[in-house]
């Protein structure tokens, strides 16, 4: 018969939810896993802002060991975040390293290379960050990394095939950039009439290193997924060509740059402004299917499930509405840019601007769930337009185009993705593009409180739910990177300040929410 204390090992040890590096360096000592809340051992209990960490060292039990904070991670801990780290998807191999006493840890990715080509994805820094995100929710707090870099080569390894950490380190340099190493100045270089060419072009003229076919658009160049388009299309007016198909997203490097469109170069290439015009050119309303699906379950979706929607939801997260009075709703062109904070943030909203209102808008959703199969369908269900910063990133902008010009009200998220811990993160560019090209006011939002209702990888919980809007922001002057810029600070501004005003922290949000998961909720 197991005595209670293996009992109780054996409960944290079966429970698949979360997985806590050993500590003990003379003993033999193994990962446990073990559930939320916690429920630490008789005598053990996490010192304040740091989290248990359960060690087996031998047969007779559980000891419950709590490093100082300022004290360096052991490799056996640094290994276990490694194995945890490294089934991101899209990782091939993750090394962590120790940067400074206190701080979390720093991570370096070798991406799967042959799975990002064959998911198209160009934008990999911004990809592999947010999937090594979702698999460090795993991690206690203090162990999740500080920060990310992408390795363009394979990582040093050590005999046993793991990740040399000691190497990297010393090759890594202080502090880490997102891409490591350079690029290699020993590349085929690019023909003289490329050079002149793409040197041109003012998104590409900062660049000072070698014109080889190696270098890369997103890690040497710095383009973001709205530049590379603009660079693409404006090339392929230039040349009278197509746009490369789904957007040019085969096109990680120069060299590629230069296969997908041949071997002669333009001569000349428009202007950036026009070719930021071209990208957000609306494609002409096409008759299909899905449009017609769209025309007649929107006003059913409307009439039927909205009331259904806001009756479950409503009891459930009892949301609000403050200042929805600022806004005129007759006004347009007219887009709503708000916050992220749950997966429930468009339902919510339809709940607190009433039928009339929520008629009348479109939103802007992420491809990888409304971009395929029956997904898709009800992507035209919902009056959903799928968008993406790799294949769907012209497709959905000019869907978006075209919906602002026949007068919906388009809802966008412009952090890109959901908040962990209820902070603003940083806005992309894509509102700001949207607002110049059409000339539409933008409309702050914010939510508060979603992201304790619904967090990120975890289950709903009740939860009050506060939406809150505020006078419309006039678009910018120009579709010029200062007149861009200029407004994304003012839009980001008037976020903060309202998130504030309700009480939350818009810098750091409220980190106390992660440190053990959301109340009487289990990791899955």
């Amino acid at each position: 018969m197991s005595s209670p204390s293996n009992a109780r090992a054996n409960q944290f040890e079966n429970s698949s939810s979360r997985t806590i590096a050993s500590l003990g360096k003379n003993a033999p000592s193994r990962i446990i896993r073990h559930p939320q809340p916690i429920r630490p051992p008789p005598g053990c209990g996490p010192r304040p802002g740091r989290t248990a960490e359960y060690i087996r060292p031998a047969p007779e039990g559980v000891a419950c060991v709590v490093p100082a904070a300022d004290a360096p991670r052991p490799p056996a801990r640094l290994d276990a975040i490694e194995r945890l780290l490294s089934a991101a998807e899209l990782a091939a191999r993750v090394a962590v390293f120790d940067r400074a006493a206190g701080e979390g840890p720093w991570a370096v990715i070798e991406p799967d290379r042959p799975a990002v080509r064959r998911a198209g994805i160009v934008n990999l820094y911004e990809a592999l960050r947010f999937r090594l995100e979702n698999a460090a929710v795993r991690l206690p707090p203090e162990d999740r990394p500080a920060g990310v870099s992408i390795a363009r080569d394979p990582l040093p390894l050590r005999a046993d095939g793991t990740p040399d950490r000691d190497r990297l380190r010393r090759e890594l340099g202080e502090p880490p950039g997102r891409f490591w190493p350079p690029a290699p100045a020993d590349a085929p270089p690019l023909a003289p009439d490329w050079i002149r060419t793409l040197a041109a072009l003012p998104e590409l003229s900062a660049w000072s290193g070698p014109w080889t076919r190696a270098v890369s658009l997103e890690a040497d160049l710095g383009l973001d997924s709205l530049d590379r388009l603009a660079v693409i299309v404006g090339l392929a007016g230039a040349l009278g060509v197509p746009v490369p198909e789904r957007g040019g997203t085969g096109i990680f490097t120069l060299g590629d740059l230069v296969d997908a469109f041949g071997a002669r170069a333009p001569e000349r290439v428009a202007e950036r402004t026009a070719r930021r015009r071209a990208v957000l050119a609306a494609d002409p309303a096409r008759r299909s299917a899905l449009r017609l699906v769209e025309r007649i379950a929107w006003p059913a979706v409307r009439t039927l499930v909205r009331p259904l929607a806001a009756r479950r939801f409503g009891r459930r997260f009892t949301p609000r509405a403050v200042g929805l009075e600022r806004v005129d709703w007759a006004r347009r062109p007219l887009i709503v840019a708000q916050n992220h904070q749950s997966h429930l943030d468009p339902t919510l909203l339809a709940c607190v601007v009433g039928p009339e209102i929520h008629r009348e808008m479109a939103f802007l959703g992420y491809a990888g769930y409304f971009g395929r199969g029956a997904a898709r369908l009800a992507a035209a269900v919902l009056s959903i337009l799928p968008i993406d910063a790799d294949a769907f990133a012209l497709r959905g902008l000019r869907a978006a185009v075209r919906a602002v010009q026949a007068g919906r009200i388009l809802v966008i998220y412009p952090e890109g993705e959901r908040t962990w811990r209820g902070d603003l993160r940083p806005l992309r560019g894509g509102v700001a593009w949207l607002a110049a090209a059409t000339g539409a006011a933008v409309v702050p939002s914010v939510v508060s409180g979603a992201y304790r209702a619904a967090p990120r990888g975890w289950p709903e919980r009740a939860h009050p739910v506060t939406i809150a809007f505020d006078e419309p922001l006039d678009p910018p002057r120009s579709l010029e990177p200062q007149a861009l810029h200029e407004f994304l600070a003012a839009l980001r501004a008037r976020l903060a300040a309202m998130l504030r005003a309700l009480g939350e922290d818009p810098e750091r949000g409220d980190p106390d929410t992660w440190a053990h998961g959301p109340p009487g909720i289990r990791r899955g």
